[in-house]
């Protein structure tokens, strides 16, 4: 966040409105700023979550402030909310008057969506001096907030509905093709739909012919064959086209997996076969004003050929890679100074040596939940042995896998079309024809394959996944499709660590195409 500029604003403006020097001990009475201006400020909201408040650009925004302290009754004081945009070379001209009474209650939120300075200051009418708190503010678009977002295909064009978090209730109805409204158009089948809350470095260059780093909201759309940056917000204005997110562009226009680390907005992409990347413009790891941008990451030896999976592995923003060619999992770790996919150690797991970089096995399936804080089951074919094993892979952990279990010849997991992974529990749902199971993760069951219902017979299922925790619910999906239209069953999932689901599904949203990615918007 951009706070010395403001800090330096504040005390300016801080000396220029006092009347005597208070620190000034040579000519003068020295008065300890505690004695001349008692008063304190607390704002409980933004204290409880670290310093941080997030509005929604057009909703209503109440923030309550305690100020103690106060002598000779309110009126001797004076009380005024403003904010600064969070950006380098703010100017006093930027800054937004927004209230001056002592509780911000604004009925709806004017300011652009993006990062913002959110200042709540007292003055003391008869010293003029004051005192201020400063609060990290963000500000999130209006025209589309919490819900789900379906990513479809039809007629070779992808787009994206959305449904709003309250829906089917009146009032919440669904808003259709939401990268056609923007004046766009995607080809190709989806891929990945993700959602950058903030700080993605967009170059503006400004009537002087100045650069100057714009820190935005942002859409990522990906299909099979390209892929689309909007600008968060009402407009929806293109920010960057294939060719120039990721600085060093892709040699083919084949994407086949997408990952956005929206913790330290770091952005991850396999097409032909190469990693790509664009490390985060997170305020923590790099300054908000050095969008650091690696381009194509290379194994050792160059020879490989990636699973088109990009597994988010670690609490400093990792992400793990299989090569199908050397038959090994492989690291790469954006925060580091390497530029390299590297080998992972190989470690002890009961009683079993285990080389992740070289498991001479291919991997049959993989699936982690939609929060990437979850955890990843990859089911995978040994070469040697001709056996197959399923691994536990919780975010995270220090190891690859936390079990590595054999899966018995003949389980109906083995030639399965889909496997959801839920985001804690030893087991994994998966499905055959139409026909919904789950195969529990536990050597020493007898039975370990149960079935959980059928979805209609005249459907054809087109992707599952499932969702977990406060972000969107705890839910098996399932998205089917029928005679060139789409539905998506939500089956909630009512106890964690265990994998029945309440039956009929609590949730069904349709629409016209093939539905096959989704993700869910917190705000």
């Amino acid at each position: 966040m951009i706070r010395k500029p403001l800090a330096y604003l504040t005390m300016l403006l801080a000396l220029a409105g006092t009347a005597s020097c208070i620190d000034d001990k040579g000519n003068y009475t020295y008065i300890p700023a505690e004695e001349m201006f008692p008063v304190n400020i607390s704002v409980p909201e933004a204290e409880e979550n670290d310093n941080f408040l997030r509005g929604v650009k057009g909703d209503a925004f109440h923030v309550e402030a305690q100020v103690s302290g106060l002598e000779g009754g309110s009126g001797a004081y004076s009380f005024l909310w403003y904010a600064f945009p969070n950006i380098s070379g703010v100017t006093t001209d930027e800054r937004v008057e927004l209230s001056t009474e002592q509780n911000l209650d604004l009925p709806s939120l004017t300011l652009k969506s993006g990062e913002w300075i959110l200042c709540f200051r007292v003055t003391d009418n008869e010293l003029g001096v004051f005192k201020e708190s400063q609060i990290n503010l963000t500000v999130s678009s209006s025209s589309f907030n919490r819900g789900w977002y379906i990513m479809k295909a039809k007629d070779d064009v992808a787009d994206v509905d959305f449904f709003p978090n309250a829906y089917p209730a009146e009032g919440s109805e669904p808003t259709r093709n939401m990268i056609a409204l923007a004046g766009c158009t995607l080809h190709g089948n989806p891929v990945a739909v993700a959602w950058q809350e903030y700080n993605y470095c967009h170059p503006v260059v400004d009537e002087y012919g100045t650069t100057n780093i714009e820190l935005l909201e942002a859409w990522h759309f990906v299909t099979d064959r390209d892929m689309l940056v909007l600008q968060g917000g009402d407009d929806m204005i293109p920010l960057k086209d294939y060719d120039e997110q990721f600085y060093t562009p892709p040699t083919s226009h084949n994407p086949q997996a997408f990952f956005f680390f929206d913790t330290y907005n770091h952005q991850f992409l396999i097409d032909g076969n190469e990693l790509y990347g664009v490390l985060g413009t997170a305020y923590k790891y790099v300054g908000t004003m050095t969008p650091k941008s690696i381009g194509k990451y290379t194994l050792k030896p160059s020879d490989h050929s990636y699973y088109p999976a990009i597994i988010p592995y670690g609490w400093s923003g990792d992400v793990v890679l299989f090569d199908n060619n050397g038959k090994g999992f492989y690291r790469y770790m954006p925060n580091s100074t390497s530029s390299n996919v590297n080998a992972l150690s190989e470690y002890e797991l009961d009683g079993e040596t285990i080389d992740p970089g070289n498991m001479n096995a291919d991997i049959v399936k993989l699936s982690g939940s939609l929060n990437y804080d979850g955890q990843t089951y990859i089911l995978m074919h040994e070469l040697d042995t001709d056996r197959y094993r399923l691994g536990k892979m919780p975010y995270g952990t220090s190891n690859l896998f936390e079990s590595y279990n054999e899966v018995p010849a003949g389980s109906m997991l083995l030639d399965s079309e889909f496997m959801a992974t839920p985001g804690v529990g030893d087991f994994v749902y998966f499905t055959r024809g139409n026909e919904i199971y789950y195969y529990r993760d536990a050597p020493g069951l007898d039975e370990r394959e149960f079935k959980l219902f059928d979805v209609a017979a005249d459907e054809r299922i087109t992707y599952m996944v499932c969702n977990s925790g406060w972000n969107g619910g705890n839910y098996l999906i399932i998205m089917t499709t029928k005679d060139g239209a789409w539905n998506c069953y939500f089956y909630l999932i009512p106890n964690t660590n265990q994998p029945e689901v309440t039956l009929p599904a609590e949730k069904v949203m349709s629409g016209e195409g093939v539905a096959s990615r989704l993700m869910y918007k917190v705000w």
